[in-house]
């Protein structure tokens, strides 16, 4: 039986991400870079998040970056952790994305997606803010059933959006210039540039996100059970 756009547009909606968020650490992104096919899609249905397979090669920009992250707070190695415990069952990590749709770029829009969807690129961005309010009740709802130690929110140009979805008990922050960010400490919540460019996060950047994470005492396992 065919299933019609709504449908599909709502099962993306309704997807949040990948890993282990319960009581874990979470890392939001703009969008995701994967495309999306009916086929993908539907393996999503009635989910808000899947297990990334322990198997699965995590070689892109943002898994390294996370890895970096999650290394520092733990003292190991990152690529051991990367290839071991990263967004796997029992990782206590946790990605998530802004956006719903899977695009190689924010301004891109492959033709699949019109026959998927029903609606061009324009279309989707004349809704970006409904689609982002709807966004943001999904997330309050998961984070009061999930309850994350923390969230770090990653990429300059949506920060007002994240701050939107994702501070919820009161705007004062904190900016370090320096380092390229800002921290809601009363919300756990922490602003960078994008993972995708190390001249973006450089080790130093790394390891200061990483030093507040200890100052919150955020927890997260070195090893699976």
């Amino acid at each position: 039986m065919k299933v019609s756009n709504s449908e599909l547009f709502k099962i993306v909606m309704n997807f949040l991400g990948w890993g282990d968020p319960e009581n874990g650490l979470w890392f939001i992104g703009i969008e995701e870079r994967m495309l999306f096919d009916e086929e993908t899609i539907l393996k999503y249905k009635g989910q808000k998040f899947v297990y990334v397979d322990k198997n699965k090669e995590l070689n892109w920009p943002v898994a390294i970056t996370t890895s970096k992250i999650c290394a520092f707070l733990l003292d190991t190695d990152p690529a051991n952790y990367r290839s071991q415990i990263l967004w796997r069952k029992g990782s206590k990590v946790f990605n998530a994305n802004l956006l719903p749709i899977g695009k190689s770029k924010i301004d891109n829009w492959p033709e699949l997606y019109k026959k998927l969807f029903g609606f061009t690129y324009e279309g989707y961005i004349k809704n970006r803010k409904r689609i982002i309010e709807k966004r943001k009740e999904n997330f309050k709802k998961f984070i009061k059933e999930m309850h994350p130690q923390a969230i770090i929110c990653y990429g300059k140009c949506c920060w007002n959006d994240f701050e939107n979805v994702f501070v919820l008990n009161g705007k004062q922050k904190k900016v370090y210039n320096n380092y390229g960010v800002v921290v809601y400490e009363k919300d756990r919540v922490i602003l960078t540039r994008h993972f995708s460019y190390y001249r973006w996060m450089p080790d130093n950047v790394i390891q200061f996100v990483a030093d507040i994470l200890k100052q919150w005492e955020v927890k997260i396992p070195n090893k699976l059970l």
